[in-house]
């Protein structure tokens, strides 16, 4: 839901800043006093710092936004990083040659060895 809630926001936020940024997922605490925004962008991690900054700068229209359209207790304070799981997938040292190589020499499950 607060996934949901930010990105729509965030489409009809006018800020050069935030072109190509996508939320990909919101970890919210389970007292909703706080919550993480993840996000990815196409430009890569060059253009981390200036999309982090107006992600604060829109914090307060943010979280006024997610206190209106949604029907939780208290409305969680903000934070934003970078999605280190699109960051991992998305670089390129992970498909290396050496990378396959590395995989290929970790050790196997047979499946024989579970039967009895």
């Amino acid at each position: 839901l607060l996934r949901e809630v930010v990105a729509e926001a965030l489409q009809d936020i006018d800020d050069d800043r935030l072109v190509d940024v996508a939320v990909t997922n919101v970890r919210c605490e389970a007292d909703l006093a706080n919550a993480v925004v993840h996000y990815d962008v196409l430009a890569g991690a060059e253009a981390d710092d200036e999309v982090i900054e107006a992600l604060e700068d829109l914090r307060p229209r943010l979280q006024a936004i997610i206190n209106r359209e949604t029907r939780l207790k208290g409305t969680p304070r903000l934070t934003f990083a970078p999605d280190p799981v699109w960051r991992w997938l998305k670089d390129p040292r992970r498909t290396t040659p050496a990378a396959k190589r590395s995989w290929s020499a970790a050790p196997t499950v047979r499946s024989d060895r579970w039967q009895r």
